[in-house]
């Protein structure tokens, strides 16, 4: 093995002689990085017979998603597996979901899904399940430690094709059977995405008229970004929508299992309020239920929860974290700010069509235009997730942010760095698992609660709490009532971002 590789790491290279393979991919509960350079064709085959000497059932599902690297790095981690004793399921290029529906079709828990999700093209990963719950941090590390020292388990496996996708397919089809004649007008932007493979089959199978943009999965994403979170990542959505006349649109992300929705007038609906609404509707069916949220979301979704009878549970953000509090808890449905939708339904899978479709049965039985589902929901004023670039010490400005918010008399959530509650509102201040930065979010009853709260939270954090108020203030500008009103704004931020 060539142990001369060289890896980037930030705008540095380092060598890679004493390990032979990159661990800068390594996070918190997945693999993900830049191909090449941090995921590459030896970590592909060493992860293989890493995970091959520590799973304790000896068959797997393997799948990989459409991007242009996924080929180069499922070669070589097939034979990693196959060369530790696995039986591999190989499914081929599939989107997420269908590989998650394969694990429960095949009643096989251990799983490997080759896929960098929603980063860009350039970036590939590895997603490993060993068993019915999501990889812990403390079961990734053991992955990489065992990978490192290069101490296998040694047998011979196999390798068996699996065709998932007719399956798949019937499965959707057969759940929302209901929709034939009866499903609103929509727009589906697939976005080059792996939600593309199967689309076409579901929505003919199902009558549904419907536009679908950029279908044909390419892993060069060629026409908008793998993500659906930015501002801008849904606009050629939202501007269809506006000119046909659609009741709704859906949004996917590269490997299929988050979905972003917009409204009958073209207007990005808020994961917050979509969740709310989401388990208002499925609470009336199932009374008395769990419903898991990411601490990010809006207190819309606890207060939406628990009026209608069911009991809301707060998790700290990751899909790891909040897949793995719905299995535990038997939670009805799961949410998180970024997208992800899970369901007890799909034992505890998130699956972007599946979403959409559910979104589009409700709305037929309303009968009613989609931005009127959320009017009778309360309302806050909210920044989006804040990301602030921070390459320092992050755990100790999270302390310093955790004393300052005890002594101001807030009530604190440390979950998942510090999320301090006041009685107008909250800020939150977490560290980013997938890249050197800060995420902050704050919420207020109205705008200057919102404001308030923010400067309460930031307050002594020096040159940072200028960068945060800077970018606060790119979404809440002020009228100049509002900017003199009881000196709102601290020293150093401007309205003239």
């Amino acid at each position: 093995m060539d142990r001369s590789v060289e890896r980037k790491t930030g705008g540095t290279q380092e060598n890679m002689q004493e390990t032979g393979i990159p661990l800068t991919g390594f996070k918190e509960c997945d693999i993900r990085g830049e191909f090449r350079s941090e995921v590459n064709e030896a970590l592909a085959y060493r992860l293989g017979r890493a995970f091959g000497s520590v799973a304790k059932e000896r068959r797997m599902v393997l799948g990989g998603d459409f991007r242009t690297s996924t080929p180069a790095l499922v070669g070589p981690l097939k034979r990693g597996l196959a060369e530790s004793g696995m039986v591999v399921y190989d499914l081929g290029q599939v989107s997420t979901p269908a590989y998650y529906f394969a694990r429960r079709k095949l009643g096989i828990r251990p799983g490997i899904m080759v896929t960098a999700s929603h980063s860009p093209s350039a970036y590939n990963g590895f997603k490993p399940i060993l068993g019915e719950l999501p990889i812990t941090p403390e079961e990734l590390e053991e992955l990489k430690e065992i990978a490192l020292r290069e101490d296998f388990r040694s047998d011979l496996g196999r390798i068996e094709r699996v065709d998932i996708r007719s399956d798949y397919i019937q499965s959707l089809v057969e759940r929302f059977a209901g929709l034939r004649g009866r499903a609103p007008k929509v727009v589906f932007d697939c976005g080059n995405g792996a939600t593309g493979w199967v689309i076409r089959d579901v929505l003919d199978a199902l009558e549904i008229d419907a536009t679908v943009l950029f279908p044909e999965p390419d892993g060069r994403f060629p026409n908008r970004s793998p993500d659906i979170a930015g501002p801008e990542d849904l606009a050629r959505l939202q501007d269809e929508v506006r000119r046909s006349g659609a009741a709704l649109g859906a949004g996917f992300d590269g490997d299929g299992d988050r979905v972003g929705f917009v409204d009958e007038e073209g207007r990005r609906i808020p994961s917050d309020l979509l969740i709310a609404w989401l388990a208002r509707e499925l609470l009336k069916r199932f009374p008395g239920e769990t419903v898991v949220y990411d601490l990010k979301l809006s207190r819309v979704v606890p207060e939406t929860v628990e009026r209608n009878g069911g009991k809301a549970i707060v998790q700290k953000s990751g899909h790891t974290f909040i897949k793995r509090t719905v299995l535990e808890t038997n939670a009805l449905l799961g949410g998180e700010y970024t997208g992800h939708l899970f369901y007890k339904e799909l034992e505890g899978g998130d699956d972007g069509l599946f979403s959409s479709l559910l979104v589009c049965a409700l709305l037929a039985e309303r009968r009613t235009p989609f931005s009127e589902c959320f009017k009778d929901l309360p309302r806050y004023y909210s920044t989006p997730d804040l990301r602030i670039p921070y390459a320092g010490e992050k755990e100790a400005l999270i302390q310093e942010a955790i004393d300052r918010a005890r002594t101001d008399g807030a009530r604190l959530l440390l979950i998942d760095g510090v999320k301090a509650e006041y009685e107008e509102g909250w800020g939150l201040m977490r560290a980013s698992v997938t890249e050197p930065a800060l995420t902050f979010r704050f919420e207020g009853k109205t705008k200057l609660d919102m404001l308030h709260v923010a400067r309460r939270f930031l307050s002594g954090m020096g040159e940072l709490e200028e960068k945060v108020w800077n970018r606060i203030l790119r979404y809440a500008s002020l009228t100049a009532e509002e900017e003199g009103k009881e000196n709102i704004l601290p020293e150093g931020a401007t309205t003239d971002v």
